[in-house]
């Protein structure tokens, strides 16, 4: 899912971090960024983030769907014991899992988390 350049290493409030590949791990329109990182361990890329958007958890859901089905990717979803939902996109070497969930105030939250092998 990367090519080309190893992103840049860094952490970020409020916003995506420098170099945070959008392209591996999408993000919808509108989310608020709460916090981002990406790490890297020579050709191995991690990034997380956690959002807040206005969508429902349902829809969240069938954004990383659909932008799985556009990658040729695999979607799982699931539920976690404390009833968060969660949906997990894969292929090859390439991960990422979300946990979304409806906080007190009503938005939707979600913390994704992607591994990824840059391509040669």
């Amino acid at each position: 899912m990367l090519s080309g350049t190893i992103p840049k290493e860094g952490t970020a409030k409020g916003e995506l971090t420098s170099g945070f590949p959008t392209k591996a791990m999408p993000i919808p329109q509108g989310a608020r960024i709460i916090d981002s990182s990406v790490s890297t361990q020579k050709r191995n890329v991690q990034v997380a983030v956690n959002y807040r958007t206005s969508m429902s958890v349902e829809a969240v859901l069938k954004f990383y769907e659909s932008e799985a089905a556009k990658r040729g990717w695999v979607a799982t979803r699931g539920t976690a014991a404390d009833g968060a939902k969660s949906i997990t996109l894969g292929f090859g070497n390439d991960t990422m899992a979300a946990t979304v969930r409806t906080a007190p105030t009503g938005a939707t939250t979600v913390a994704a988390f992607g591994t990824y092998e840059v391509g040669k």
